[in-house]
This record gives C-alpha cells, structure tokens and sequence, in this order.
C-alpha cells in the first residue's frame, strides 16, 4: 500500500492480469472473435515481435502495454480492426494504424480497470515498432501468449521493477 494515499501498488503479475481481461474484452468486442485463449507467461519478449505499445503513466508508477504477434497476425489483427475480410489485402499503413488503435483500446481499458485500484493513470500514444524489445537489468518484461480467434499473439507489459 502507498502511505501517501492509501493506494495498492501494483505488481507485475496484477499489470498482466488486467491486461489479459482487458485484451478479452477487445477481442470479444471490437474485433468480433468468438473465442479468446490465454496460453503461457513469460518473463521475457519474443526474439522478434512486430505490434504496438501503449504507456500508461501515473504518480504511482508507469508501464509500457503491447500487442504483438508475427508480421501475417499483426495483418490479420488489422483487417479484423477494419473488418475486412480475412483474404483482403491490408497496406502496411493500414495495419500500423489499427495495430496501434487495437494497443490504444487496450490500454484505454487497462487504465479503467486500473482505475478501480490505483486512480490517475494516463494514457500515451501509440507506437507501432519491428524488432526485438530488450530490456535493462532495472525493467521487468512480462508476457502472456494469447489467441484471439484463429491469431495467436502475445501481451507485454514492461515496466520499471519496484524500488
């Protein structure tokens, strides 16, 4: 608990957790999936990962919450978002923006999620990136393997590790 405001602090494990339902009820939602899976967890990043983060930063800690998944899930992610068919062709601007708003969703629902815990999140900008996220000695990465659907994926949160 926070002495300053009587707020619980959250661990890694509560940033994954809120997430996930949060990652549920987009896949559900928006994107129309009849079926959402949650698979294993890790403490490291997929060796190569294209997809999206989101920051979410407040008086009691910031952290980094992302979507990633293969070059051909991250496509089948956007035509989802854009509701088109699963064999339409999707520009790679297309996918980088619905990529980056399926990232905004979520962390617009983590953050309300949040909310019911630790008050005064706010809620950055999307960034859609390729490559490998490494994280220093003082970070923590965790991440779960999702299916959305048919599209496997996964959810990252990164954050600063507790003093």
């Amino acid at each position: 608990m926070s002495a300053a405001n009587g707020t619980q602090e959250l661990t890694l494990q509560d940033w994954l957790q809120i997430t996930v339902q949060a990652c549920e009820e987009l896949a559900k939602g928006q994107l129309g999936c009849e079926s959402f899976t949650v698979g294993a967890t890790a403490t490291e990043a997929p060796v190569t990962d294209v997809g999206s983060y989101v920051a979410l930063v407040g008086d009691e800690g910031s952290a980094q919450i992302g979507v990633v998944a293969s070059i051909d899930g991250c496509r089948a992610l956007g035509r989802k978002m854009l509701c088109m068919e699963p064999d339409e062709e999707i520009t790679d601007a297309d996918m980088c923006d619905a990529v980056g708003e399926i990232a905004n969703i979520l962390g617009g629902s983590a953050k309300r999620l949040i909310s019911e815990r630790v008050p005064g999140f706010k809620l950055g900008l999307p960034l859609f990136m390729q490559g490998r996220l490494l994280a220093s000695d003082r970070q923590e990465v965790g991440m779960v393997a999702v299916k959305m659907g048919e599209i496997d994926a996964h959810l990252l949160v990164v954050r600063y590790k507790a003093q």
